[in-house]
């Protein structure tokens, strides 16, 4: 069964890519952060560049998705967990 990333499935399964000869599916997929212009605009010019420099990637999101889907956290908490430095 195919599956798109990031997805929390991914964390606890080891899923296989699918070849894709053809390119139906268009390349890799990859996390994309996505805010409204409105939004951004209400943004301090600081947050925005920090937001514009974020880059989380498929296993980070796979582990935040993991963690609310899974374990129940609230998407806040999960973020602040991830914020976390390992210990």
């Amino acid at each position: 069964m195919p599956l798109w990333q990031p997805q929390f499935l991914h964390w606890q399964h080891d899923i296989r890519e699918l070849a894709d000869p053809a390119g139906l599916l268009r390349g890799k997929d990859e996390a994309t952060l996505l805010i409204r212009k409105a939004a951004l605009e209400r943004l301090p010019a600081s947050a925005a560049a920090e937001l514009h420099a974020l880059r989380l990637g498929n296993r980070a999101l796979t582990w935040l998705d993991h963690l609310v889907s899974r374990r129940g956290l609230a998407p806040r908490h999960a973020a602040r967990q991830w914020l976390q430095p390992p210990s």
